[in-house]
């Protein structure tokens, strides 16, 4: 194998971890969003303390 391609090699090589690096924390990301906004959901529909009118006491 000649000098340059072991060069190209190194760079594919280089390459292709940068970018496995990049899809998992792309991946990690897109999670923890979603997990945070499936939270802020679930916090916003819990029935208020005040509400008691829903089950039929006064």
């Amino acid at each position: 194998m000649s000098f340059a391609e072991g060069l190209l090699l190194a760079y594919l090589k280089v390459g292709v971890l940068a970018a496995a690096i990049l899809a998992v924390l792309w991946a990690a990301g897109k999670g923890f969003l979603t997990f945070y906004n499936w939270v802020e959901k679930a916090a916003d529909s819990k029935p208020k303390a005040d509400d008691s009118s829903k089950d039929g006491r006064l």
